[in-house]
C-alpha cells in the first residue's frame, strides 16, 4: 500500500467525518462508500485496514502534509486568483470569506499513555478519553464553486489553555 493511498484513506475517513479507524474499516467495503472512496478521493484499490494506514502514516512528520497547501496558497496568489475570491459587502472591500470547522475526533477510551498534544475529556474519571483536535479552514466566496483550502492547525491544550 502506498503512501498516498493510506493518506487519501486518512484524509476521506476525516472528511467523511468518522468517529474511529474502526467505524470507518466497517464502512469502507459497503458500495456507497466503496463508490465515494474511488470518485472523491481517487483511492482505486481499497482502502488499506487501521493496522496498515497507522504503520504508513504514524512515522510521518505532519509538517509534510501542510506543504501541499502551502504550494496551492502560493500558486493561487502568484497567478492573480484570489481577485475571484474578494468579497464586498456593503463598506466591506476587498476581504475575504474564511469559514472554519473544528473538530475532535479519534478518541480513545483505553489510551494509558497519550502523546503530548493529546486532548483529555473526563480527566480523572472512568470515562477518560483523550482525542486530538483540529482546525481547517478556507476561502470561500458564494460565486465560486471551488474553495482555496488551508492546510489544518492543530489544536492542544497544555495546563488547561488551549493553543
Amino acid at each position: 500500500m502506498s503512501r498516498t493511498q493510506a493518506s487519501m484513506s486518512a484524509f476521506a475517513m476525516m472528511h467523511l467525518k468518522y468517529p474511529s479507524l474502526l467505524s470507518f474499516e466497517r464502512d469502507k467495503t459497503e458500495q456507497e462508500v466503496r463508490h465515494n472512496l474511488e470518485h472523491l478521493y481517487q483511492i482505486k484499490k481499497r482502502a488499506p485496514c487501521d493496522t496498515s494506514m497507522r504503520e504508513i502514516l504514524d512515522p510521518i512528520d505532519p509538517v509534510e502534509f501542510k506543504k501541499p497547501f502551502k504550494t496551492l496558497l502560493s500558486n493561487v496568489q502568484r497567478g492573480g486568483l484570489l481577485k475571484a475570491f474578494e468579497f464586498h459587502c456593503g463598506n466591506l472591500k476587498n476581504h475575504y470569506l474564511l469559514p472554519i470547522d473544528g473538530t475532535g475526533l479519534f478518541y480513545s477510551c483505553n489510551n494509558k499513555k497519550p502523546c503530548q498534544e493529546c486532548c483529555t475529556k473526563n480527566k480523572g474519571k472512568v470515562n477518560e478519553a483523550h482525542y486530538h483536535q483540529l482546525m481547517a479552514a478556507c476561502i470561500a466566496h458564494p460565486d465560486q464553486k471551488t474553495v482555496l483550502p488551508f492546510s489544518y492547525s492543530r489544536m492542544m491544550n497544555v495546563d488547561d489553555r488551549w493553543y
